[in-house]
């Protein structure tokens, strides 16, 4: 039977960053890429029972270090992501280093390094990244889908048997997914739908209708970022869009409780705190800084979200 790792807390994750640095800087000029399998043997040397890849992996999607081919990886340089309110300090140097360079009012997220007050920040780096550019996702998620509905190419080759329809509209039913006859029966233009493919799963097309009939046929990569957009982007544009609840915590933080979230967006939230599901049908729950409020309403903003609560 084999063992299950530990939890990766905020300290595991600042112990591989010193590893690497230390294995990865020779001189102050000179940066050689580490193997995960050496920084693996050097945690077992310190007795420290967690995957090095698993957290090389988290600090990747922080953007902290760097991935190489052939297993190897590199610390990244500091740079700062956002600049409304909260300020991510990305970086591959571990947190005590940060706050020697940098000032000790870099605090730690689940993930990622933060400041909540950028102009008090020592030997500031430049330039300051936009989240959207950090991340690469879409400042509005309703041109985006727009841009990709018209881009996409329609076939003509349509079977109905078994299709549900991603109901993005108001209606009595708690089910998001529904027959096709009543998107027909709204004249809606563009619909998200699934069925039955080859293998196990469900597979996704958009279709184009036209007076009742279905006009065209467009079949979804298989990506969950696409698909998710494109749903968070038909709510936007109905007359049912999700909402956003922003609740004023203790301890200088915020609950915020929101629906579909689109993977780069829900990585920005996990970088800053810590993120769960509500249900099965994709809701997350997170407490974040407080000084992150505008950041995190912005970035629904642009998924068409509409906030409510007393953080708003």
């Amino acid at each position: 039977m084999q063992g299950v790792s530990p939890p990766i807390g905020a300290d595991d994750l600042d112990l591989v960053r010193g590893v690497l640095c230390a294995y990865c800087w020779r001189d102050e000029a000179t940066l050689v890429p580490t193997s995960a399998v050496a920084i693996h043997h050097e945690l077992r040397r310190r007795n420290r029972d967690f995957g090095a890849v698993d957290a090389l992996n988290i600090l990747s999607m922080s953007r902290d270090v760097q991935r190489l081919e052939h297993g190897y990886w590199l610390p990244t340089p500091t740079h700062l992501v956002g600049g409304r309110g909260v300020v991510i300090v990305a970086s591959g140097f571990p947190t005590s280093d940060l706050r020697t360079r940098h000032g000790n009012l870099i605090r730690r997220g689940n993930i990622s390094r933060y400041v909540d007050d950028l102009e008090a920040m020592v030997n500031r780096p430049q330039p300051i990244i936009r989240s959207a550019d950090w991340l690469q996702f879409p400042t509005s998620t309703v041109k985006w889908l727009r841009n990709y509905v018209r881009e996409a190419k329609f076939g003509s080759e349509f079977r109905s048997e078994g299709i549900e329809v991603f109901r993005h509209w108001k209606a009595p039913s708690r089910s998001r997914w529904s027959l096709l006859a009543n998107a027909l029966e709204r004249n809606e233009k563009y619909v998200l739908a699934r069925y039955a493919g080859p293998q196990a799963g469900s597979r996704y097309v958009v279709l184009n209708l036209l007076r009742g009939t279905v006009r065209g046929v467009h079949e979804l990569p298989p990506d969950q970022e696409t698909l998710v957009r494109i749903m968070c982007g038909l709510r936007a544009s109905s007359d049912d869009p999700q909402s956003l609840t922003i609740t004023v915590m203790p301890d200088s933080m915020i609950k915020v409780c929101a629906g579909l979230l689109p993977p780069p967006e829900r990585q920005l939230l996990d970088c800053l705190g810590s993120v769960r599901e509500r249900s099965s049908r994709g809701a997350i729950e997170a407490l974040l800084p407080a000084s992150a409020r505008t950041e995190v309403r912005e970035l629904f903003d642009a998924l068409g979200y509409l906030t409510e609560g007393n953080g708003r």
